[in-house]
């Protein structure tokens, strides 16, 4: 892919980038146009040659469309019975495509206690934990992009940042920092240790944990069957497995949201009461 990209000294810039099907392209170019008009063929055209010159026209154009690097994010995700996720809360340059990630997280994360309140098994308040919880995570993609877009200026000061950030990156830890951020693998919604951090997956036998969440239902995973037990008049709710190991070193059974985030350790915290705090009273 780097031998098919494009620049120019006025900062103009092309990218060709193949799909699987034979001769299907898509073609990412920045003609230094400031302007929201519809893509024209002609454009597409002109914009091939001048970047890979004359002897390449598209056969056919399924779709063309802009986008710039507006960065905008609202103040609050919910206005009373309104709630928003989505570009509906946030703009911003697609660079790393983190934009699809970052909106079905947030519909997942609103979705279950939408669905807990309207049952009747929580409170209101608990979509407060929305805003609370995915403001901060938008706030940040945001961050990030916009550090991207101001990599992409091309005076000597931005260069050497660049090739400074590139050294970083070489080191494994700060390579995978970057990564976890940029895919959301590192989000945590504050807790003590492990809780407000995602479940990484793992094997249960032949199956995969993260199936048990088909469900839609919270998921207490437990060592012995004494902790099982104290969730079981959850059991419309929460979803019990007996497992022979678990991810969290020291711990002896581990509560997790709907939506795959850790939310009680045992031993650390009091299974009924997060239970409780996070499913309701016991039907």
């Amino acid at each position: 892919m780097r031998r098919l990209r494009r620049t120019e000294p006025d900062g103009s810039s092309a990218n060709l980038i193949p799909y699987r099907e034979y001769g299907l392209f898509r073609m990412l170019y920045n003609d230094q146009r400031m302007t929201r008009d519809e893509v024209t063929r002609d454009q597409v055209v002109e914009a091939l040659r001048r970047f890979y010159g004359d002897d390449y026209e598209p056969e056919d154009i399924l779709y063309a469309g802009r986008f710039g690097d507006s960065s905008r994010q609202v103040e609050d995700y919910r206005a009373g019975r309104v709630f928003l996720a989505g570009d509906a809360a946030h703009v911003h340059l697609p660079a790393g495509g983190q934009g699809l990630n970052l909106g079905v997280q947030e519909a997942f994360n609103l979705g279950w206690k939408l669905a807990a309140v309207i049952a009747g098994a929580m409170p209101e308040t608990l979509l407060d934990t929305y805003n609370a919880e995915r403001h901060p995570v938008g706030a940040r993609v945001l961050e990030n992009t916009r550090a991207q877009n101001t990599l992409r200026n091309k005076d000597l000061d931005h260069q050497a940042l660049g090739k400074v950030l590139g050294w970083l990156l070489e080191i494994p830890e700060a390579n995978r920092a970057m990564a976890q951020m940029v895919s959301g693998l590192d989000i945590d919604y504050g807790g003590d240790g492990p809780i407000g951090t995602r479940l990484r997956d793992f094997k249960i036998g032949a199956a995969w944990v993260s199936s048990a969440f088909h469900t839609g239902l919270g998921v207490l995973l437990a060592r012995d069957d004494k902790q099982l037990a104290t969730g079981r008049p959850w059991s419309s709710r929460v979803v019990g497995l007996l497992v022979d190991e678990l991810p969290v070193p020291g711990c002896e059974a581990v509560l997790v949201r709907p939506d795959g985030y850790i939310c009680a350790t045992v031993p650390a915290g009091e299974l009924s009461t997060s239970l409780a705090n996070w499913f309701g009273t016991p039907s």
